[in-house]
């Protein structure tokens, strides 16, 4: 019954009476749950909220709920990854797990705080998200708040890792998003010259590890 809330939002639009509430209660059930309605709680409930604790105590006891509430604390947003999601996808399909699902765990975890902390953990470990974890506890920041600053940190990161990567593509690793072992670069990357390494302001810096192409001959 995790579609009540979006059926009582869309009621309250439609300005529904609650004997109309009850009535159309049904077009949210399919398969067995209709069944179990139609035979066992629209005969005998006398209201929207009793139907839908009837329909809930058998859908929703202690035992899924606890299920649920223990899969949401395992939910990792690196493993989306792993299947083959990008960083940005994984994210919102996080927030909307958690979003779906809170309404089934146990009364006492389904408070804003414990979506906070769901989330928390399932990005936790991603370096773009350390700064938006941070100010959790300063900021008080709410589910939604959290979300939006984490969605807000993703395109810093891409194009941090993008500039980087085009940069210098054989120290910066975007995958792992650290910079290589800073030995030596072989004599293919060597050779280019301090020209070849510009930033987005078209300025020539010298790194440490540059080495021009007449340094490198003079050493042949």
């Amino acid at each position: 019954m995790e579609y009540v809330a979006e059926y009582q939002q869309v009621a309250r639009d439609y300005d529904l009476s609650p004997s109309q509430r009850f009535q159309y209660l049904r077009n949210l059930l399919r398969g067995d749950a209709m069944r179990l309605y139609l035979d066992k709680v629209q005969p005998y409930a006398t209201s929207f909220t009793h139907a839908v604790d009837q329909v809930s105590a058998e859908y929703n006891s202690i035992v899924p709920q606890n299920r649920v509430k223990n899969y949401l604390k395992s939910y990792r947003m690196r493993t989306l990854m792993a299947e083959g999601m990008t960083e940005t996808a994984a994210l919102e399909q996080t927030y909307k797990t958690i979003t779906k699902l809170a309404p089934q765990v146990p009364l006492s975890y389904q408070g804003d705080e414990h979506k906070v902390e769901l989330l928390r953990k399932a990005v936790i470990g991603s370096p773009w998200a350390t700064e938006p974890l941070s100010r959790i506890a300063t900021n008080q920041l709410t589910f939604q708040q959290l979300y939006g600053e984490l969605e807000a940190a993703l395109p810093v990161r891409l194009h941090r890792d993008l500039w980087l990567h085009n940069r210098c593509p054989a120290f910066y690793s975007p995958v792992k998003g650290s910079m290589r072992d800073a030995t030596p670069a072989p004599t293919s990357v060597a050779r280019r010259t301090l020209a070849d390494i510009r930033d987005p302001a078209g300025s020539t810096r010298s790194p440490s590890w540059a080495v021009s192409t007449s340094t490198v001959r003079a050493a042949s």
